[in-house]
């Protein structure tokens, strides 16, 4: 039996791709199918905007990342915001 995982993630935030070792782990497993879904973690309505306090609190969090996973983070992540990425991303995989 596969088991499926389905995995949610923001294309431009560090925590995900700090974590992208172990989906990649998991993806790896011959029982396992790893479906990846792009989000945006400020996306829609509610949104928060990229003001100088959220800009502050990304780089510092991308910094603590980069410490705690031993991977660089890419020039990329640094400071955008997500919902065009997310939906850029989103049409390049059709979903099963």
């Amino acid at each position: 039996m596969t088991n499926r995982f389905i995995y949610l993630f923001d294309p431009l935030c560090g925590w995900c791709y700090g974590a992208s070792a172990g989906i990649n782990v998991l993806a790896c497993r011959p029982d396992v199918t790893v479906d990846l879904l792009p989000t945006g973690l400020f996306a829609g309505g509610g949104a928060r905007g990229l003001d100088a306090g959220m800009t502050s609190h990304i780089w510092a969090a991308d910094q603590r990342i980069a410490q705690m996973t031993g991977l660089p983070l890419p020039s990329a992540i640094a400071i955008r915001w997500s919902p065009p990425a997310a939906g850029s991303t989103a049409g390049l995989r059709p979903w099963p």
